[in-house]
């Protein structure tokens, strides 16, 4: 369900939610997705901004079978933000170009942000990722040109992954197995450990400011 307020901004009232049209998608309130083996909210239009408005979006699911927000791979220029997604497989799926995720709190799922296939020029920034401790926070698979910056990633197996040609800059990444695992191409700068077994494996790193 939902319905138009009088600045033209499409308010969800409840999940699942597909988005076909592009405009501005707010919440007034938290909202439950039921069920398993499915989505809150696809994304399948371009030149969209979800405003979580500080609500929470989560799941009655326990088995990590759902996913939070998906974009997908044919929309591009589509923006997440201001709120939480907890309990989900994974929090935001990013399968096109151009997307931004920000200002989040992505909670005790089994991936926080994973960015794939299509999934370039993209964003991922001043985001709180706190998960179970079994998997990551966030992951970078077969994508190119993302930049991960500015979040704070806590208890996962490996906070920041990525198959290549990405980048992450200025993360503070604490209690993981490993805090940033990544591919030759990738690139880092800035980023602070503790409490990780190991720091960092993989990936060139920008300066010496890495500790």
């Amino acid at each position: 369900m939902l319905t138009m307020s009088a600045s033209a901004k499409t308010i969800i009232e409840s999940v699942p939610f597909t988005i076909t049209k592009a405009g501005t998608y707010v919440l007034d309130g938290d909202l439950t997705l039921s069920g398993t083996n499915q989505t809150g909210i696809t994304v399948n239009a371009s030149n969209v901004v979800i405003d979580l408005a500080g609500f929470t979006l989560t799941t009655s699911d326990t088995t990590l079978a759902n996913f939070g927000i998906t974009v997908s791979s044919t929309a591009t220029n589509v923006t997440i933000q201001n709120g939480t997604i907890t309990g989900f497989g994974a929090g935001v799926r990013l399968l096109g170009a151009q997307e931004l995720a920000q200002n989040l709190r992505l909670l005790s799922a089994g991936t926080g942000v994973y960015a794939a296939s299509s999934c370039t020029a993209s964003v991922v920034q001043n985001c709180f990722i706190a998960g179970p401790g079994n998997n990551n926070g966030v992951l970078l698979d077969g994508c190119r040109d993302v930049v991960v910056k500015n979040n704070q990633i806590l208890f996962e197996v490996t906070g920041g992954n990525s198959a290549g040609n990405n980048s992450f800059i200025a993360n503070y990444i604490g209690n993981c197995q490993v805090g940033l695992s990544m591919s030759a191409t990738d690139k880092y700068q800035a980023n602070v450990t503790n409490t990780c077994e190991t720091p960092f494996v993989g990936g060139t790193a920008v300066g010496d400011e890495n500790n």
